[in-house]
């Protein structure tokens, strides 16, 4: 089994050379996945598998943009909500937060209820690498990314875990100064360290180590949303996660949206392998959003 999703080997040339022909390319595809459940709603571009749109229902009728994408949807690497996998720097393919948004999403399966909606994503790689998909669950007041990842040969064949991180960057409309949002009533200096909010919106990302899977979060001139985040490593003999649960913040220079990005795996000393599933386990990250 590769090594993947921190590194690939030199024999998959074609699927390093379809997404460097992606990440060089001037647009691509906007098909793109519909859920809807009453007024809420979810959009995902299959190409590279980025949330377009989340509209939520708050808890007093009111339905809110809570998620930011550019105007142009055509562009490759899209300024919109994806998944990391690995977070951060990365050897493999993809460069940064890996290749999950340079490949297709194809539709796995869809599932359709009176008051909620999901679907299955497949991302497109090859057949002997280490198995990702994706699943969207929307309802009226929430909604759920899930990233799975499973390390398929079991420990009668190997010994080898995958080591990795993941994590959801989800950029949320934000227009306003870091220094006005509030994250569990704290400021992001009082969160992060002084200067934090001049940071972010500087572009320099901060990184809050004690997020512990749930953030309150007053956005600037944005909404307010609930953050949960989970991982549930289930199957193999052992398992071990040698650093946990982070949250990457930051702005995208110029833009009108702030990232807070939920993660699993990133250590201190900057390495970003910290998630260890052994053979024969799956891993699960989980982020819910909704509206307070």
């Amino acid at each position: 089994m590769s090594s993947f999703p921190n590194g690939i080997p030199g024999s998959h040339a074609e699927f390093l050379a379809r997404i460097q022909m992606v990440r060089e390319s001037d647009n691509v595809s906007v098909d793109s996945v519909i859920l809807e459940a009453g007024p809420s709603a979810v959009r995902v571009r299959r190409q590279g598998g980025y949330v377009t749109r989340l509209a939520l229902t708050g808890p007093r009728g009111n339905l809110a943009e809570v998620l930011y994408c550019e105007e142009d949807q055509t562009v490759p690497g899209l300024r919109a909500s994806h998944a990391m996998l690995p977070v951060g720097q990365n050897r493999g393919p993809g460069g940064p937060h890996g290749y999950l948004r340079w490949v297709p999403h194809h539709i796995a399966g869809r599932e359709k209820t009176e008051n909620a909606a999901s679907v299955d994503l497949s991302p497109a790689v090859p057949s002997d690498v280490t198995p990702v998909s994706r699943q969207i669950t929307l309802a009226e007041d929430h909604a759920t990314f899930r990233l799975k990842l499973t390390n398929w040969l079991p420990s009668s064949y190997t010994s080898e875990h995958v080591a990795t991180s993941i994590g959801e960057q989800l950029y949320f409309n934000a227009p306003g100064p870091a220094r006005e949002a509030r994250v569990n009533g704290r400021t992001l200096d009082q969160l992060v360290g002084k200067g934090a909010a001049d940071e972010v919106d500087y572009s320099r990302a901060q990184f809050w180590w004690g997020f512990n899977g749930r953030a309150d979060i007053d956005l600037p001139d944005g909404p307010g949303v609930r953050l949960e985040s989970s991982v549930l490593v289930d199957g193999g003999t052992t398992f071990s996660v040698a650093s946990g649960l982070g949250m990457l913040v930051w702005r995208p220079e110029g833009s009108a949206s702030m990232v807070f990005a939920p993660t699993i795996g990133l250590g201190v000393d900057g390495s970003n392998d910290g998630l260890r599933i052994p053979p024969g386990a799956t891993a699960v990250f989980a982020t819910t959003l909704s509206l307070r």
